[in-house]
């Protein structure tokens, strides 16, 4: 093939089959037009596929409670799903569907092994009670009414595949024992990615152990440990948890002396993972610290527990990491007997203050409602004889108490330390001051302590 000028503006190509029609500019412009418009729609249909290509990579992972029969307050059932995906998944996005009005709190926790196959089951001992053999990991915790949580990109749990997370359980805690023909559905949407993600999240948690004194005000509880681990990690959220008296909780990285806040809120928000105030990285020898700070207007001490009329400090903290199969890290200290001041130079003055916090909004204590009585929401509420009764077996049978008030507890029982602690002080003051010599001191006791015992169980009728 050959070109031959025939005059400016135009050619003729020449080939074997002999002189095809000349071509002009505006000939050529047509042709580089046509190439481009080709070239644009290749593209934008390579694009499109790429972007169903990642909406097809996100799938959904629903689990939900099978319309479960609350059958006294402070209730605990559990149910599992099994994470069915050949390959490795990561959660990226958590939807809870519950409603305070119900639920206490609704935790997600990923097993090796559910404690239980059935299609659900009581689960009020913990995590011993929720995942069976093998390792278990804090996913999420929801309350009061908290909105969904969708982590940053390129950050999920690990789970399914080769992981150690082969399923997913649900903790709901109900706060009260349902009425004749109410069940409950409550659960979670689960967002998961089933692209390979550069970074996997966990959970850091810490807290105490021990008691709130009466009428404390501003009183603090602190915990702090060193991160021992070789692995950088990197804290983007945090999450503050109590029950009723707390009003600031706050966490830090400690450096060197240096404190930096990693996050600060009011528990009487609704309860989901705040973004962390500095995003910081904690390296080997660092410190990760919490405090919390109550105002008690009760009689008597409140102990940490499980149930409502017990307290909580926890602080989560969410972090991510280039590590795979990470396990949970918890850091408890005895808030009776360890305290910042005593290991760390440069405690922030902070740490308390509700500075740069919204006004938190109003919630009942019920335990100060009933103790404190007139005009108050409790005190206008009733049990009624049968839901009394009710009640009073199922706590006598979880707490031993006919055991306890007759010199004989059962200290084994998971829930004894709870019960002693959060009633026995109330109990003995109230026996102390009772006029009646005539009722012997063991029935008298007894008496006492199972009369209060019902009187502190109509929380149960009680919007928190």
């Amino acid at each position: 093939m050959m070109i031959s000028d025939r005059k400016p503006g135009s050619y003729t190509i020449m080939t074997n089959k002999g002189i095809q029609h000349p071509r002009s500019r505006r000939d050529r412009m047509l042709i580089v037009a046509g190439i481009v418009v080709v070239l644009i729609l290749v593209t934008g249909y390579a694009i499109n596929a790429e972007a169903e290509d990642v909406e097809e990579e996100l799938s959904t992972l629903r689990i939900r409670m099978p319309k479960v029969v609350s059958t006294a307050p402070d209730s605990h059932f559990c149910t599992a799903v099994k994470v069915d995906t050949k390959k490795t998944a990561y959660v990226v996005d958590f939807e809870p569907h519950a409603s305070m009005e119900t639920a206490h709190h609704m935790s997600l926790t990923g097993c090796e092994h559910p404690y239980s196959t059935e299609s659900y089951w009581k689960c009020e001992k913990g995590r011993k009670s929720v995942c069976g053999k093998g390792k278990g990991r804090w996913l999420f915790v929801w309350a009061l009414d908290a909105p969904s949580k969708k982590l940053p990109e390129g950050i999920g749990f690990q789970v399914g595949g080769d992981s150690n997370i082969q399923y997913v359980v649900v903790q709901l805690h109900y706060k009260d024992k349902f009425k004749p023909g109410v069940t409950d559905s409550s659960g979670y949407d689960l967002k998961l990615s089933l692209k390979p993600l550069k970074y996997q999240a966990a959970i850091y948690t810490l807290g105490n152990w021990g008691y709130i004194p009466a009428h404390a005000k501003d009183f603090h509880t602190e915990s702090a440990c060193k991160w021992n681990g070789d692995d950088v990690i990197y804290p983007f959220a945090y999450r503050p948890h109590a029950h009723n008296i707390g009003t600031v909780m706050s966490g830090y990285r400690v450096r060197d002396g240096v404190w930096t806040e990693i996050g600060r809120w009011s528990p009487k928000f609704p309860e989901t993972f705040y973004n962390a105030t500095n995003y910081v990285e904690v390296r080997k020898g660092d410190y990760l610290a919490a405090r919390c700070t109550w105002d008690s207007n009760r009689d008597t001490r409140t102990h940490f527990g499980p149930t409502n009329l017990d307290e909580m400090c926890n602080f989560y903290i969410m972090y991510y990491t280039a590590k795979n199969n990470l396990t949970d890290k918890m850091c408890f200290k005895n808030a009776q007997t360890y305290h910042w001041i005593d290991h760390f130079p440069n405690v922030p003055e902070g740490a308390s203050s509700l500075e740069g916090i919204p006004t938190p909004p109003n919630r009942t204590d019920p335990l100060e409602a009933i103790q404190h009585g007139a005009g108050s929401k409790a005190s206008k509420q009733t049990v009624g004889k049968s839901d009394a009764e009710d009640i009073r077996k199922n706590i006598l049978k979880k707490t031993n108490l006919r055991k306890w008030v007759s010199g004989e507890p059962d200290k084994e029982n998971a829930d004894w330390k709870s019960a002693e602690s959060s009633m026995n002080e109330i109990f003995e003051r109230l026996v102390d001051n009772t006029p009646d010599n005539k009722v012997s001191p063991v029935k008298k006791k007894e008496t006492e302590r199972e009369t209060l015992l019902l009187q502190m169980l109509q929380k149960s009728k009680i919007d928190n």
